[in-house]
């Protein structure tokens, strides 16, 4: 006998069986929340790399076509994963590199971040004094900086042998090549005198601004070939999977980095080491930016490009792009296959099987075609981070397959899925 109890009932146990179909889904979304979590916080914010931009410039004199810079900015040593022993370790990179000098554009301190320490600027200079030794050195302050004491901290620098550019111009010369770099005060603390700075700068001569924030860029004078700013951190926390040469420029935008247009000028934004407020960092790796100053008018092209972290291997991009290949193939029979006969025999399924459980397989064709897309963009954005990723989630849901409900998942979804790991992880 039915009446309104077990007509009511009916909905409900069908609602609950999809949630319960539901939950491996959410499980693996839940998975890869964490994993990504767990990568920026104690993986990414420890990284170091050290990469090439090679930069196309007006007003660049031939004679400096080919000079190579070091840049640096936020270093914030004392945040999370970020102590003294990484300020060695950037340190070393910088005297081991071919570039004919470093700048440094502010933030060496860090002024309040959760798990951090504070370390102050006279134990920094003293770190920093071995690079002083075998190469130039000019450097500005940030607002980190000046918060802790600004004029103490440019004398603790420049007994180290740094060279203190706030609101200073200074020629330098290397070899044939004769440039001016213009330091300028922070904008947020350190009174930038850009007009008093850039009269010291004979008219004529080619000049590199040097400062720490990047809202200045549109203050300074058109003749400056270059300025370079640090301050964003790169977002560090930025999830978008393509880069962004010729950026124009956003007021207040803390997601400024690499190469930034505004009109006529031209502004580098390093994306920093440290970090700050969140000791997180997500597709802002650490960098020493290793800039390359090229004549435009001797090039064919202008802009930046991004060259210095070592890119996938071969082998490894091949592998995802293989696995990526593989969940688009899981997506198509279970979304849409699963009670044809090709998906039938693909997944041994009845049809009467294959019928009950058709909402559950589209619902995991959806994560596979989500492993997909997040494999594809790592592998054509060379992210290695986001590669690390999503292989880890599809591990994982290999594994979580494996155990629940056939052993064959672990063979076909997880072992490629291992050895692209394995080749990104090993082979550079």
């Amino acid at each position: 006998m039915t009446g309104p109890v077990s007509s009511g009932a009916w909905p409900w146990r069908v609602r609950s069986r999809r949630l319960r179909w539901m939950r491996p889904g959410v499980l693996g979304l839940a998975f890869c929340a964490m994993i990504g979590f767990l990568w920026s916080f104690l993986v990414e914010p420890a990284r170091l790399v050290e990469r090439d931009h090679i930069l196309a410039l007006p007003h660049w004199p031939h004679a400096c076509d080919g000079l190579r810079l070091d840049v640096v900015s936020d270093i914030h040593t004392g945040s999370w994963r970020n102590g003294v022993d990484n300020l060695d370790r950037m340190v070393s990179r910088l005297i081991a590199s071919d570039a004919d000098a470093v700048l440094l554009a502010g933030d060496y301190m860090i002024l309040g971040v959760p798990l951090g320490t504070f370390v102050d600027a006279k134990t920094i200079a003293a770190h920093l004094r071995p690079l002083t030794a075998r190469k130039p050195v000019y450097a500005v302050l940030g607002n980190h900086d000046w918060w802790k004491g600004g004029p103490q901290t440019s004398r603790w620098f420049g007994d180290a042998g740094i060279r203190m550019l706030d609101n200073r111009a200074q020629q330098i010369v290397f070899r044939e090549c004769r440039f001016w770099i213009a330091g300028l005060g922070d904008l947020l603390e350190g009174e930038p005198d850009i007009a008093g700075t850039f009269a010291t700068v004979p008219q004529g001569a080619p000049v590199i601004a040097l400062t720490h924030e990047p809202d200045l860029l549109p203050r300074i004078p058109s003749r400056a070939a270059l300025t370079i700013a640090g301050h964003t951190h790169g977002g560090q926390i930025d999830p978008w999977p393509f880069r962004r040469p010729n950026a124009r420029y956003i007021r207040g935008s803390h997601r400024l980095k690499w190469l930034v247009r505004h009109r006529d000028r031209l502004m580098f934004v390093t994306p920093g080491i440290g970090t700050s407020i969140l000791p997180l960092r997500f597709g802002a790796t650490p960098e020493i930016s290793r800039l390359t100053l090229r004549d435009r008018s001797a090039l064919a092209y202008a802009g930046a490009m991004p060259m210095g972290e070592p890119p996938m291997s071969t082998v490894a991009l091949v592998l995802i792009v293989l696995v990526a290949l593989l969940h688009v193939y899981f997506l198509v029979l279970e979304m849409f296959l699963w009670t044809k006969p090709l998906g039938l025999k693909v997944f041994r399924n009845t049809p009467e099987k294959a019928e009950i459980t058709r909402v559950l397989a589209a619902n995991q064709g959806l994560y596979n075609g989500f492993l997909a897309a997040g494999l594809l963009w790592a592998g054509f954005t060379d992210r290695q981070d986001v590669a690390v990723f999503f292989l880890g989630c599809v591990i994982a849901a290999a594994v979580y397959g494996a155990y629940s409900v056939n052993k064959r998942i672990f063979i076909v979804q997880g072992i490629p899925a291992i050895a692209a790991l394995a080749a990104l992880l090993l082979l550079k």
